[in-house]
C-alpha cells in the first residue's frame, strides 16, 4: 500500500482502499495499469468481505458440498461428533444439494437451438444465414460450450452468479504458416553481424563518372528462430463470482470488467519471449483465489508459494467517453503482456444472473433460503441418531438378589434360573431396559422439513424422483 501511495479511508467498521487521481482509472498508463487492476480487485474483495457475500457463499458453497467449517473435504461424508465429550452424533442428509441440482437439471434439460436470422432481405445475408448456424453449433459441441453453460447456471443457481469468459486466445487454433521472429536475451533481441554482398558508387578513372562496384561489408542483423502462427481460437471458460472484478453499483449493465486466469509461467515466457526474464520473475506473485474460502487476496498453500503458476487479469472496457476507444490488456502480476484498443461492442465475459438486488449489481440466488432449513433438518437427524448412538445396544434390568449374571444373559438358547424376589414386578425377572423412544415430534419435523424446502424452491417430488404417495397417474405426475 505504500508503494501504491493508496489513501485509506475509515467508515464505521470497514475499511475502503482509494488513491486520488486527476484522469480516468481505466485510460492510466500501461506502466501503472498492474497498479490501477490490483487496486480495483482489492476493493472488490473488500467490498465482498464488508456486505458479507463472502460468508453467505462460503455458507452455500459448504452445505451443497458438504464440506466441514473449514473448506475442507476430510469430514465432507462422515459422520462426525460433537459436544463437550463427543457424546453429540453430527450428520448431515443433504436436501439440499438434491433441490440445486432438481433446478439444474430443469434449467439444462433441453439444448438450445441456435436459429440465424438475416437482418437485411438480399440474397447474400439469406444465403449467409445457415453457414452462421453451423459455426455456431459446431463452436457449441466442439469448445465444450455445453458443459460450460451447464456450470455456469449451476453457479448462477447457488451462488446468485455466473460467468461465461470467450477469451480469445491468438496462440490457440490450428498453424497458419511457420514464421520467423527475433530470439531475444535479457530482453533484448539478439544482433548477428553478417556479410552482405552490395554494391557502392565510385569515380570512373577515365571518365570521372560515378559507376557501381560491387562490394562486401559487415552489417548487424537481429537473430531470428522458427515459431509456428496461429490462427487464434476463443478459449472458453466458466467463472465463479469471485473471478470477475466489477463494479457492484452499476445498474446499467457492465461497461467493464477484469476476469482472472491462470497460466504457466513458462507457456508465458515461450509466447512473450522479449519479456522472458521479467515473466520469470512473477513466480511466488500472489494468486487470485478461485474458492470463496481464501482468507484473503492470495490462495496459494504453503506448497505452493514458488509454484509454475500466476494470475494472468484480462481487462475489458467497453467505449465510452472517457475512454472513446475502449481498452483491452493481458496483466500478469506487475507486467503488461498486451494493451490496446477494445474493438468489441460488448464484453466477452458474459453475465447470467437471473435475479438482482435492487440497485446493485449483484446477483441473488433463491437456494439461500433454504440453508436454515437444511441447517434445522442436519440438527434433527443428529438429534434423532444421537440416542440410537449412545443407547442402541440393548440394556437388561436386574433387581438385586436376582442371582442372574452377564455371562447368562449373553449367551442364546439356554434356560435361564432366577431367584423369585417377591415384592418385585414379575418377581424380579430380568427385563429390557427400552431407552430408545424418539419423541413423535422429530419424526413430523423429518417429514415437514423437506416439504417446505420443496415448496420454497418451486421444486416438486416428481422432479426429484420421490413422487407422492398419492400420485397415482402418470398423466398427473408429468403435469
Amino acid at each position: 500500500e505504500e508503494r501504491l501511495g493508496l489513501v485509506r479511508r475509515e467508515t464505521g467498521e470497514t475499511m475502503s482502499t482509494t488513491k486520488s487521481r486527476d484522469f480516468y482509472w481505466a485510460s492510466a498508463p500501461a506502466a501503472e495499469l498492474p497498479d490501477v487492476i490490483d487496486e480495483k480487485a482489492r476493493a472488490f474483495w473488500n467490498r465482498l468481505e464488508s456486505d458479507g457475500r463472502l460468508d453467505l457463499w462460503r455458507r452455500l458453497e459448504r452445505t451443497y458440498y458438504g464440506l466441514d467449517g473449514e473448506g475442507a473435504w476430510k469430514t465432507s461424508a462422515a459422520v462426525t461428533f460433537g459436544g463437550d465429550s463427543g457424546e453429540n452424533v453430527m450428520v448431515r442428509i443433504n436436501e439440499f444439494r438434491s433441490i440445486v441440482r432438481g433446478i439444474a437439471s430443469i434449467v439444462s434439460a433441453e439444448r438450445p437451438a441456435f436459429v440465424a436470422q438475416a437482418l437485411s432481405g438480399d440474397a447474400a445475408s439469406l444465403d449467409a444465414a445457415p453457414l452462421c448456424e453451423g459455426i455456431v453449433s459446431s463452436y457449441y459441441e466442439t469448445r465444450g460450450l455445453e458443459d460450460i453453460a451447464s456450470e455456469t447456471a449451476r453457479y448462477a443457481i447457488l451462488l446468485g452468479e455466473g460467468f461465461t469468459h470467450l477469451r480469445w486466445d491468438p496462440f490457440a487454433g490450428r498453424v497458419h504458416v511457420m514464421g520467423e521472429r527475433p530470439v531475444y536475451d535479457a530482453g533484448e533481441p539478439v544482433i548477428d553481424e553478417e556479410e552482405r554482398e552490395t554494391v557502392r558508387l565510385e569515380a570512373d578513372p577515365v571518365t570521372g563518372q560515378p559507376v557501381e562496384v560491387p562490394a562486401r561489408e559487415r552489417v548487424e542483423v537481429p537473430r531470428m528462430e522458427q515459431w509456428p502462427e496461429r490462427e487464434g481460437d476463443i478459449v472458453p471458460c466458466s467463472l465463479g463470482p469471485l473471478q470477475v472484478v466489477r463494479d457492484l453499483d452499476a445498474t446499467d449493465g457492465m461497461r467493464w470488467c477484469i476476469a482472472a486466469h491462470r497460466e504457466d509461467v513458462w507457456t508465458l515466457a515461450a509466447r512473450y519471449p522479449e519479456l522472458r526474464d521479467r515473466i520469470l520473475q512473477q513466480r511466488g506473485a500472489p494468486m487470485w483465489p478461485r474458492r470463496v474460502w481464501a482468507s484473503g487476496f492470495d490462495e496459494r498453500t504453503a506448497d505452493e508459494l514458488s509454484g509454475e503458476m500466476v494470475t494472468v487479469w484480462c481487462f475489458y472496457h467497453l467505449a465510452c467517453d472517457s475512454l472513446p476507444q475502449g481498452r483491452y490488456a493481458l496483466v500478469c502480476g506487475d507486467l503488461v503482456l498486451y494493451d490496446g484498443p477494445l474493438t468489441m461492442r460488448s464484453l466477452p465475459v458474459v453475465p447470467l444472473i437471473p435475479e438482482k438486488q435492487n440497485d446493485t449489481a449483484s446477483g441473488d440466488t433463491p437456494v439461500a433460503d433454504l440453508l436454515c432449513l437444511q441447517e434445522l433438518y442436519d440438527t434433527t437427524w443428529s438429534a434423532l441418531l444421537t440416542p440410537i448412538d449412545a443407547l442402541a445396544v440393548q440394556n437388561v434390568a436386574v433387581p438385586e438378589g436376582a442371582d442372574v449374571s452377564v455371562e447368562q444373559l449373553s449367551r442364546g438358547l439356554q434356560l435361564l434360573n432366577y431367584k423369585f424376589l417377591a415384592g418385585h414386578p414379575n418377581g424380579g425377572k430380568p427385563e429390557p431396559l427400552q431407552l430408545l423412544r424418539t419423541p413423535e415430534e422429530l419424526w413430523r419435523m423429518i417429514e415437514l422439513i423437506p416439504q417446505v424446502m420443496q415448496r420454497i424452491s418451486g421444486i416438486n417430488s416428481v422432479t426429484r424422483g420421490a413422487p407422492d404417495e398419492q400420485i397415482k397417474s402418470g398423466a398427473f405426475a408429468a403435469l
